[in-house]
């Protein structure tokens, strides 16, 4: 999932917002941004991710889920460097963070900052407000960011979060759907 497809969104942080990018009038997509909404945790971000350590926590999990794994020869042979914030692998001497090969790779906010702001984008269209809440100015005086960083973190977040299966965003923040079995029905 996040780990498979690193350049999928962030590749595309610096190109100019598609046309479409913008249109908060699909219901299809509305029902879809509220339904990601209800499976927020029960209290919001702020009280699941507390700190940045939890967001890396959750990160660390979803990622790397056995541990972690060498992007590049993909052996679980890891380790600290000594500041603690890379890992190494002595394989093949590739220096990675957490988020290397993520959606967030490429960008300096940190990932409270990016749980923080994709609630506040599906709360703006769960509560039908995205027109008036999510403006590039309002979003970037509400998260405390430059216009610049707010249009391209809109960007982001709009495509990211509109993919039905396989959402970065989703698979951090929101908890999994539960199937009906036949005996529920």
């Amino acid at each position: 999932m996040i780990a498979n497809e690193p350049d999928r969104v962030v590749g595309e942080m610096n190109s100019a917002l598609e046309p479409d990018l913008m249109n908060i009038d699909d219901p299809a997509l509305q029902l879809h941004f509220t339904a990601l909404f209800e499976r927020l945790p029960t209290g919001g971000i702020a009280r699941a991710f507390p700190d940045e350590a939890a967001c890396e926590a959750r990160v660390r999990e979803v990622v790397w889920p056995k541990g972690p794994i060498c992007p590049k020869c993909a052996t679980f042979d890891v380790r600290p460097l000594q500041t603690g914030a890379k890992l190494h692998c002595p394989s093949c001497r590739l220096q990675f963070s957490l988020k290397s090969r993520t959606i967030f790779r490429r960008s300096r906010l940190s990932l409270r900052w990016w749980f923080l702001a994709a609630e506040a984008f599906l709360r703006a269209h769960a509560r039908n407000r995205a027109s008036i809440l999510l403006t590039e100015e309002r979003f970037g005086i509400d998260l405390n960011v430059a216009r610049m960083t707010s249009r391209k973190a809109l960007a982001v977040l709009r495509k990211d979060l509109a993919l039905e299966e396989g959402s970065d965003f989703a698979a951090l923040l929101c908890t999994p759907v539960l199937s009906k079995t036949e005996d529920d029905a």
